[in-house]
């Protein structure tokens, strides 16, 4: 009799465990439902913007976050760092509909992409219809597009353009919000290069931004100087960074 009422009670008190786990789990997916879909969505928005992989894995936790993650806000901020730029082979239907979808919905980091593929890669595109492509991504927050546009006006072959590519950079650099991750926006862009065919032949004759760079140079010698090092004008500056990124062309 003792050991019937003792199984009574040890069975009494798993039941009342299992309720409690059960209503714990019952909260958690009430305080998710109850939260503001925005706020839901921002959180998505910046796990997205670090890592699209990790989209993905919030997507397939629960149905909320499944619902939320497919609004355009975040396919808009979602990172493609880990996505090829281009593909060697064909694309699977989801990551088709993947960058569709972020196509769709503006993703700068996707415009900036394709402009630095259809400009270093040598398709027959206007510059003028890259410039507008990056002055969309720039109106959508992409800093690494101000940059790059820099570039493309120096290398334009056009001096006026020439001139003000190089005053934009100089501004850039100056400037205390992003000149101090100007190193940043560079890598990216030696980052695609590394990952494309580089074959637009504009790119064959490297620019000169210092009108004094004889003089310049024959000082550097003369002050036994590394030439990383030699810096005596802002347009100096300039033939740093033009040389810096023109070391990561092949021989065209």
């Amino acid at each position: 009799m003792g050991k019937i009422i003792k199984d009574s009670t040890n069975m009494k008190r798993a039941t009342t465990m299992v309720r409690r786990i059960s209503k714990k789990k019952k909260r958690v997916v009430t305080t998710i439902d109850s939260m503001p879909k925005e706020l839901i969505g921002e959180v998505l928005a910046r796990v997205a913007s670090a890592s699209f992989t990790d989209m993905f894995s919030a997507k397939l936790s629960c149905k909320t976050f499944h619902q939320v993650a497919e609004d355009r806000y975040i396919y808009k901020h979602v990172s493609l760092n880990n996505f090829p730029i281009v593909a060697w082979s064909p694309l699977n239907e989801m990551q088709q509909v993947f960058l569709t979808k972020c196509e769709e919905c503006e993703n700068p980091n996707l415009i900036f992409r394709q402009a630095v593929v259809d400009y270093f890669g040598g398709e027959q595109l206007e510059s003028r219809l890259i410039i507008r492509r990056l002055d969309k991504a720039i109106q959508l927050g992409h800093i690494g597009a101000f940059y790059l546009r820099c570039i493309l006006l120096i290398f334009s072959g056009n001096n006026e353009l020439k001139e003000r590519g190089v005053e934009s950079l100089i501004n850039m650099k100056k400037c205390k919000k992003y000149g101090s991750d100007l190193r940043a926006y560079r890598d990216e862009l030696i980052g695609i290069l590394n990952m494309i065919w580089v074959e637009n032949s504009v790119l064959e004759d490297r620019p000169i931004c210092c009108i004094m760079r004889d003089d310049h140079e024959k000082r550097r010698i003369w002050a036994d100087i590394n030439e990383d090092e030699a810096t005596y004008c802002e347009a100096c500056d300039i033939d740093n960074e033009i040389r810096l990124i023109s070391s990561f062309f092949p021989h065209l």
